[in-house]
């Protein structure tokens, strides 16, 4: 299912990052880019993430960054960014290396999205073999394989 919502477009490996903000707004960039959100989405993840904190580290090294389908989701998405050195963050599940952002243009796509990656995200072997990857075509081989 999370297959529907990915492409390599979406996708950013060995990426660099000095914060979880500047990771979110990466991760929020690649939904802009490909046209799944409007240019106001990437910012409306961030104070997302502001507003819950340690609760947007949703699993062991994964952040799961989004924002209310009515702040710019255009069509549901999925974009993964692949941290080459972990961020701290301040939760019991941190320091962050996965950021899987989405955006949904309604509640049950928002429900749809998270639903789709919770099998990515708490499969901790496959998230390792995603993170290894070179290329984006690579990740999706990887998760398509391990889902």
């Amino acid at each position: 299912m999370l297959e529907q919502y990915l492409s390599a477009s979406r996708i950013l490996t060995g990426a660099r990052a000095d914060s979880l903000e500047e990771a979110v707004l990466l991760c929020g960039g690649l939904l802009t880019t490909d046209g799944a959100a409007s240019e106001h989405y990437p910012q409306a993840m961030l104070e997302t993430v502001r507003e819950l904190g340690p609760y947007a580290v949703m699993a062991p090294r994964v952040a799961v960054p989004h924002a209310r389908p009515d702040r710019g989701g255009l069509f549901p998405a999925v974009a993964l960014v692949f941290l080459r050195e972990p961020i701290p963050f301040e939760s019991s599940n941190g320091p962050v290396r996965v950021i899987a952002g989405f955006c949904g243009v309604d509640d049950e796509s928002h429900m749809a999205l998270l639903s789709a990656l919770i099998p990515l995200i708490s499969n901790r072997a496959l998230l390792e073999s995603a993170a290894a990857a070179k290329t984006p075509e690579e990740v999706l081989l990887r998760i398509k394989a391990g889902l």
